[in-house]
């Protein structure tokens, strides 16, 4: 019977029957955003499963994908690349282990690391049969500790974690280096940089108001203080500036009144405007409406 399109069935490496489909791995198999995953690396996915005979299912695999840049990437647990790795023909089993800085000598440990020791790495070291040399592979630490966005250490690759999950990238890579054919294209989560990226926070601005108060109102003021000059009241601006014939005290501020508009300066005059006569006042009334 023909495979549905997006669907399909085999029997993985442990006998399982398999059967896989575009809308399972979304919701089942990824890890991270499964709506960035494309329908290719999906198909791909499905195609690596069936070729190697992984069992997704029985967790030796699943896909892993954060952001939009990143390529989907198929993690494939440390179990799987060892049932896998025993059962080749010309397997004759394999070493792994640290590397620390012990007293100023360089030692490979197969896993002890002491208090005052200094983490610099990981080993592998393997002879499969009829090979005349055995590989020996080593690996950096510093280019496999994970941080968050935030510039910290994951969880995973804290201080106490470091000897073993660096021991895991050693032997992966040197049992992918061995047997390539069975090996070749896939990773364990230790050997991929991909990290959850933070989820953008949108601040949404805020109006910090007064109790029963709209944030847009606009406080008014009172009016300035009306004020005294040599004990005559000064009138506001919005007051008449006409000239009273009848009432020199009333003429005398509305002088000042119009002198204090056009900035007119008293100490340039000749004499007091109490000493002033009616026509003087009337005349200076006259030149200072001219300038108002």
């Amino acid at each position: 019977m023909a495979e549905k399109e997006g669907v399909i069935k085999y029997q993985a490496r442990d006998n399982q029957e398999v059967t896989l489909s575009l809308g399972a791995i979304k919701k089942y198999l990824v890890q991270g955003k499964s709506e960035l995953v494309t329908v290719q690396e999906a198909m791909y996915f499905m195609g690596i499963c069936r070729s190697r005979g992984l069992n997704p299912f029985n967790k030796d695999c699943y896909l892993m994908k954060y952001g939009n840049n990143d390529n989907a990437a198929i993690i494939v647990s440390i179990d799987y690349f060892r049932k896998r790795a025993k059962s080749q023909p010309d397997c004759q089993g394999w070493t792994k282990g640290v590397i620390v800085e012990r007293n100023g000598e360089v030692v490979h440990s197969k896993g002890l690391v002491l208090e005052s020791d200094k983490l610099l790495g990981g080993w592998f070291s393997a002879q499969p049969k009829d090979w005349r040399e055995p590989l020996f592979l080593e690996v950096n630490l510093s280019g496999y500790i994970k941080y968050t966005n935030t510039g910290k250490i994951t969880k995973f690759w804290n201080k106490e974690n470091q000897p073993s999950q660096i021991a895991k990238v050693a032997e992966s890579q040197g049992l992918r280096t061995v047997w390539p054919d069975e090996f070749q294209q896939l990773y364990t989560s230790e050997e991929i940089q991909q990290e959850p990226t933070q989820p953008s926070v949108k601040i949404e601005p805020t109006v910090e108001t007064l109790p029963d108060k709209s944030p847009y109102e606009v406080e008014e003021f009172p009016p300035p203080p009306v004020l005294e000059e040599d004990g005559v009241k000064e009138e506001p601006e919005s007051e008449s500036t006409d000239f009273d014939n009848s009432d020199k005290d009333g003429q005398i501020a509305t002088l000042r009144e119009l002198a204090r508009r056009t900035n007119c300066d008293f100490d340039e005059l000749d004499k007091p405007l109490d000493e002033f006569t009616e026509k003087e006042r009337k005349d200076f009334h006259e030149s200072l409406r001219s300038k108002a």
